[in-house]
């Protein structure tokens, strides 16, 4: 990301903000999923994406990426596409399925479920 950081990033509480590797955000996200089960474990990065980690028993771990703001261009549609790319490549989510969600207000979400038997309580 270039620039400043983003204004919802900069609103949300320190404990909130992702600053390091995103290589380093799913394992992160896994502990608190587990600690704070059955409820999301989630952060805001500077650009302004969020990021929520769920534990499904039975049903592996439930990741959520998404932002507030609508996308309602092209351009805005295809830079949400890249966005989510990057998350895919460096958080491991190649075998995960995905969800394309447009969110009240037409903010864009992807949900993204990880394999039954797998992440944090297998079978």
């Amino acid at each position: 990301m270039s620039g400043a950081a983003h204004p919802a990033f900069l609103a949300a509480p320190p404990e909130n903000r992702w600053r390091k590797p995103l290589r380093d955000l799913l394992p992160y996200l896994s502990v608190g999923a587990a600690r704070e089960y059955p409820r999301w474990c989630g952060v805001i990065l500077p650009s302004g994406a969020r990021v929520a980690l769920r534990a499904v028993i039975g049903a592996g771990r439930e990741l959520a990426i998404y932002r507030r703001e609508p996308t309602v261009t092209p351009d805005a549609h295809r830079r949400w596409r890249s966005e989510l790319a990057t998350f895919e490549k460096h958080l491991g989510l190649a075998d995960w399925t995905r969800d394309l969600l447009v969110m009240e207000g037409g903010g864009q979400k992807a949900v993204y479920q990880e394999s039954p038997g797998t992440g944090l309580f297998p079978e």
